[in-house]
């Protein structure tokens, strides 16, 4: 988990340095973030997810995780710039979902992909858990898309840019 540690050590500074320069920080924490790609290449959380729709992976992962689309990511940075009440952390993200059932979802919309079909490992988080979006809510984010509209974002992004 070398990314999540990079990502808190790295937040855990903004804090120190916001503090020392007396600076207002309001940190948009996201989990994990899907939908189309902005750029050429796919980041390495999308070649992830890329890779689990062509069966490149060797399996997928048994855990759950929480999910957001990359538009709803930037609407949230816009509202937390514009918005004077926001402070601290701020919870971005749509829906907490197995691999499992995300592989099962997309599977049944696109047959044409041989998508991951067993388990990385045997062992498994399967500690169900969910996100509190409520202080982003409160601000009056308007709401997340589906775990459906960020994942055919993705593959229609995917398709459009010839990497399936």
């Amino acid at each position: 988990m070398w990314y999540a540690y990079a990502k808190t050590l790295a937040e855990r500074l903004a804090w120190q340095v916001a503090e020392e320069r007396g600076l207002d920080l309001v940190a948009v924490n996201p989990s994990f973030v899907v939908g189309p790609l902005l750029s050429p290449h796919p980041s390495s959380t999308l070649k992830f997810v890329l890779d689990l729709i062509k069966g490149a992976q060797g399996g997928y992962q048994r855990r759950y995780a929480g999910f957001v689309h990359v538009e709803d990511v930037a609407d949230a940075h816009v509202l937390a710039m514009e918005e004077s009440k926001a402070s601290g952390r701020l919870i971005c993200s749509s829906s907490v979902a197995h691999w499992s059932d995300i592989l099962v979802m997309l599977r049944a919309k696109y047959p044409e992909y041989p998508f991951e079909s067993k388990p990385i490992s045997h062992q498994s988080d399967e500690c169900i858990h969910r996100l509190d979006t409520s202080k982003i809510m409160e601000l009056g984010f308007p709401g997340f898309k589906s775990l459906s509209e960020m994942f055919d974002d993705c593959i229609k992004s995917f398709q459009h840019k010839g990497l399936l």
